[in-house]
């Protein structure tokens, strides 16, 4: 089968590389990073203090090699394992319940039009001056000028 023509160049719809580009072998960066973590300190000791083996490794290795020895020996140790442990296991989730002070949902059972209803009338309080902690607790009934 011809692949090229009398130029040179490459047939339409015939590739120069059929099997494409060679897969590497890359990972992500916290799977990589929790490889430098398994060996021994002294292996890391001994590479820092090697720049020709350095020379060999990837940059993400180089960077990984600068992580690890930055939690070894560095002045932000703390900061730099929690990153790394940030980028192994996933930052924690931290989920916030807002619940009104008798522990039940806030405004339950109320539809847009109460909620807004609610909304404006507590500014109005602003506006006319009632302080921040009084319009808290207040529950507005009816319209804007009743409250409880």
């Amino acid at each position: 089968m011809e692949t090229r023509d009398e130029k040179g160049l490459w047939l339409k719809g015939v590739s120069g590389n059929p099997n494409g580009r060679p897969k590497s072998p890359w990972m992500p960066y916290g799977v990589r990073l929790s490889m430098w973590l398994e060996k021994p300190a002294t292996e890391i000791k001994a590479l820092i203090s090697d720049t020709k083996k350095i020379e060999y490794l990837s940059c993400i290795d180089v960077a990984c090699v600068k992580h690890v020895t930055k939690m070894m020996f560095g002045k932000e140790a703390l900061k730099a394992l929690e990153v790394a442990l940030d980028r192994i296991e996933g930052k924690a989730v931290q989920r916030n319940e807002l619940t009104g002070k008798d522990g039940r949902d806030i405004m339950t059972g109320m539809t847009d039009a109460q909620i807004n209803a609610q909304l404006e009338a507590k500014v109005s309080m602003l506006e006319r001056g009632r302080p921040p902690k009084q319009i808290e607790n207040s529950v507005v009934v009816e319209s804007a000028d009743t409250e409880i």
